[in-house]
């Protein structure tokens, strides 16, 4: 446990780095190290201590491989605006992502406060629209009478597909190719949609025009 809570001070150490690169050095080298060095050292970590299974205590040797590289990840949390700043440029992000280790594909268009909670835990296709605020994650904690368990699942989000405004796709959840996800709506973990509703839409749409006709 003692572990566990080291952990905690990486993004104090890292912001007091950044501090002092950027005073004895220059700023350029500070945003070098902010973008880089965390999904470097984040696929480090996920090759030494692998990627965590379904369920697993906590702590344990691949939870704490997990909280590393969660770690890494908290000053793009905690200041939103840095990933803003790519998804300014098309293909940025996208790039920015592959380089902590998710799968992403080409040409996806990146709504404002989109949250990808676990960078280097994601398979995305081609094509893919989030809308504003929508969030994708790989993990939650779970208490029991036995302990605190670390549940772990890589989302998928298949090509063509649409994930609305404030959706959220929980842990090990699938979204299937060209399909959509309303806006407000939510996957649970582990489940999976296929159908899609704008097909839904489009089914009713045709089905109404023939009776019509």
């Amino acid at each position: 446990m003692a572990l566990w809570i080291l952990i905690n001070y990486i993004p104090i150490l890292f912001a007091s780095g950044l501090i002092f690169i950027a005073w004895n050095y220059s700023w350029v080298w500070a945003l070098g190290v902010l973008y880089f060095l965390p999904p470097i050292l984040c696929r480090v970590v996920t090759a030494i201590f692998g990627q965590p299974r379904r369920s697993q205590a906590v702590p344990s040797r691949s939870s704490y491989g997990w909280w590393i590289t969660t770690q890494l990840q908290v000053p793009f949390m905690r200041f939103p605006f840095l990933e803003e700043l790519l998804r300014m440029i098309p293909g940025f992000y996208s790039v920015w992502l592959r380089l902590w280790g998710a799968k992403v594909g080409k040409f996806i268009f990146w709504s404002p406060q989109v949250l990808i909670a676990d960078r280097p835990f994601v398979e995305i296709g081609d094509r893919v629209i989030f809308g504003y605020g929508a969030k994708v994650t790989s993990h939650f904690l779970k208490k029991s009478a036995l302990g605190t368990y670390l549940v772990f699942g890589v989302p998928s989000i298949g090509s063509a597909s649409l994930v609305g405004a404030m959706a959220v796709i929980a842990p090990g959840a699938s979204l299937a190719e060209g399909s959509t996800l309303e806006g407000g709506s939510g996957l649970h973990p582990f489940s999976s949609q296929k159908i899609s509703a704008l097909n839904n839409v489009q089914s009713q749409f045709d089905k109404t025009h023939i009776e019509e006709v």
